[in-house]
């Protein structure tokens, strides 16, 4: 359950290291000798060369703390790393540093998912289905805005959402001393990055958590993972095993390395990117993203960026193109401490006959009918939503797309039935959908 944008100013250090003017991109060179060196190659020009070391330092920071929560790390992406150097130059242009969501607008008033069409950043079935999401602090070290991120609820959710695969981020010096600091975070359809560290050898994998991914005939949340030796998949290393945050290579693979990845229905094939220092680059060095003009729709489809190899899908026979249902009524959402359900008809619905189970374990709606219910649920209105976590746990924040928590209720670490395998929502007895616990979303529709 993630919030699309956050920011904060924290007030710099006294001590704050003097304003340094904008740094010029670093030039790629070999390294210096007592007589020049031809110039090299772009082929011979480190990754990490075509970023300002602030920005890598900020990536590495931000990967470091996703890991340390169980989260997988973010490949750099190009087109993100434009968009957060435009905004940050732009916002720190303006006379005053911006606070809350407008330091997230930029001089046409887009915010981050209008921006990110401008840069042809593909979205899932319809332009409101923008997987992308951004955080922005005034600070005077990376470390001091990733510490205030950490400690902001909505800024927690948006660096720690399993939505988001990409990573984009800008440092820029504002006036008074320190930098502004923005991350943009985003995920394409179909794009699944697999990332090595090559000094721990574990394989980070990704998968598909995009609340509205399931309206589209791309990979969905991946249930089990293999490694095979060529993106053409002749041969399997290992054999299938159920998705996990990370994996080992057999002693003895060496690179390229390979993972198939399946939902059940389709398959996909990554070639394994390898970094080190929570730095997974691009491999091909790209020229500057230009916005798409203003009423250019993106394609639906995710186009290669570099550095993201174009895998081929393994399908064996040709799976029909499920035809989406563009009705949603109920959304559920939820991870490893909470459960909401969010009314997305557009109208008031009757949702007071449903019910969550897993086996022989139920959770009906009416556990939310308390004296303190804000809303009928026979009469549910739009956009509202019921909450639940367990005993112990923090209030973890309301949903985005949630206007108004009619009801919130706490329970029993036992009765979180969401928390693995599948669980089902019913009606009268009648199943309406059934639900992926590490989907962390599930659609359902009234009869």
């Amino acid at each position: 359950m993630t919030a699309t944008r956050a920011a904060a100013v924290v007030s710099p250090s006294p001590t704050a290291s003097p304003t340094r003017e904008t740094p010029p991109s670093p030039t790629p060179s070999a390294t210096p000798t007592p007589t020049a060196s031809p110039t090299p190659t772009p082929t011979e020009v480190p990754p990490d060369a075509r970023y300002d070391p602030a920005v890598l330092e900020l990536v590495a920071q931000f990967n470091a703390w996703r890991m340390s929560e169980q989260r997988w790390p973010l490949r750099l992406n190009d087109t993100l790393v434009e968009m957060a150097q435009d905004q940050a130059r732009y916002v720190a242009s303006l006379p005053t540093i911006p606070y809350g969501v407008t330091i997230h607008l930029d001089a046409e008033g887009l915010e981050e998912k209008g921006r990110a069409l401008r840069y042809g950043w593909p979205h899932y079935r319809t332009e409101q289905q923008v997987a992308v999401g951004e955080v922005a602090a005034v600070a005077r070290t990376a470390q001091d805005a990733i510490n205030w991120w950490k400690g902001s609820e909505v800024h927690r959710n948006i660096s720690l959402s399993d939505a988001f695969r990409e990573v984009g981020a800008a440092v820029v010096p504002v006036a008074g001393g320190g930098n502004l600091y923005i991350i943009v975070v985003g995920s394409r359809p179909g794009v699944l990055p697999a990332l090595m560290d090559v000094e721990t050898r574990q394989v980070y994998l990704t998968s598909e958590r995009y609340r509205w991914a399931a309206t589209g005939d791309w990979m969905q949340a991946v249930t089990r993972v293999q490694l095979v030796s060529s993106e053409a998949g002749p041969s399997a290393l290992e054999g299938w095993l159920p998705w996990t945050l990370a994996i080992t290579p057999p002693d003895g693979t060496v690179p390229p390395i390979f993972v198939a990845l399946s939902d059940g229905l389709r398959e996909l094939i990554v070639r394994v990117v390898e970094g080190r220092g929570g730095l997974w680059f691009p491999s091909v060095a790209a020229a500057p993203t230009a916005p798409v003009p203003a009423g250019t729709a993106p394609s639906d489809t995710a186009t290669p960026v570099p550095g993201v190899p174009s895998t081929p899908t393994r399908t064996p026979t040709p799976l029909p193109t499920p035809t989406p249902d563009a009705r949603r009524d109920v959304l559920l959402l939820y991870d490893n401490t909470s459960l909401a359900l969010l009314n997305v008809s557009g109208g008031r619905l009757d949702i007071s006959r449903l019910v969550l189970r897993r086996g022989g374990q139920t959770f009906p709606v009416t556990r939310w009918q308390t004296e303190w219910l804000g809303a009928p649920l026979n009469a549910f209105p739009d956009r509202h939503c019921l909450h639940v976590w367990g005993f112990g746990y923090g209030d973890p924040g309301r949903p985005e797309d949630c206007i108004s928590r009619s009801s919130v209720i706490y329970i029993s670490p036992a009765e979180r039935l969401w928390l693995e395998g599948e669980f089902t929502v019913e009606q009268g007895g009648t199943t309406l959908a059934t639900c992926q616990a590490g989907a962390g979303f599930c659609e359902v529709n009234l009869p």
